[in-house]
């Protein structure tokens, strides 16, 4: 006789819902390739123009700055470490930094009650003059990010990743590099930033070093 060591919990809980998981899991799968075919379409131009210039920025010493609002600041976080550190293969390091990543400088802010200032703060400490400025927007109306647009207007290049229905007017007119993603869904807007962070990264890994 055979004994069944599976645990009872999962194929109990599989009975239950597998029909309705299976139909999400299709349509969750088949909405992100739709998703990423149309951005890549769509914004094809916009990717080569933005890995060009992050190539021209990276060989006259200068780096990537990132800012992220909402849950896309570990994408922020995630696509920063990959260039400083590599992705596809060894390599030496392209300088990126994610503004809002410095817990002190926050945490002081947030006591005075200048969260909006984290951002802008962290931007203005590091003194950059030559860098380029990707921003990741959740389409909302984000009051860091806002302060950020209003002080980084120091003639260095400004990209923005958001939501194509994004309302918010300084967000959509601080620059002419807009990389647009077609939904309202936060899951695929996460998945299509995440695509588009290590897209840029291997563009610029292959122009810089050959691979």
């Amino acid at each position: 006789m055979t004994t069944d060591n599976r645990n009872p919990v999962f194929i109990d809980q599989k009975k239950g819902t597998g029909g309705t998981m299976d139909t999400h899991i299709e349509k969750s799968g088949s909405d992100l390739t739709r998703l990423i075919e149309k951005f890549q379409q769509d914004n094809s131009e916009s990717l080569q123009l933005l890995a060009n210039s992050l190539v021209s920025i990276f060989t006259q010493g200068g780096r990537l700055l990132i800012a992220a609002t909402g849950n896309l600041q570990p994408i922020a976080q995630l696509t920063a470490s990959h260039f400083t550190h590599c992705l596809g293969f060894e390599r030496p390091t392209l300088p990126a930094i994610t503004l809002g990543t410095d817990i002190t400088l926050s945490t002081s802010l947030a006591h005075s009650g200048q969260s909006h200032l984290k951002l802008a703060r962290h931007f203005q400490a590091l003194g950059s003059e030559n860098h380029l400025l990707l921003m990741f927007s959740d389409g909302s109306d984000d009051p860091a990010l806002a302060e950020l647009i209003n002080i980084s207007a120091n003639g260095q290049p400004r990209a923005l990743f958001s939501p194509a229905d994004n309302k918010i007017k300084n967000q959509r007119d601080c620059t002419d590099l807009h990389l647009c993603v077609e939904t309202t869904s936060s899951p695929r807007l996460l998945e299509v930033s995440l695509f588009c962070g290590n897209l840029l990264c291997e563009l610029v890994e292959a122009d810089l070093f050959g691979v």
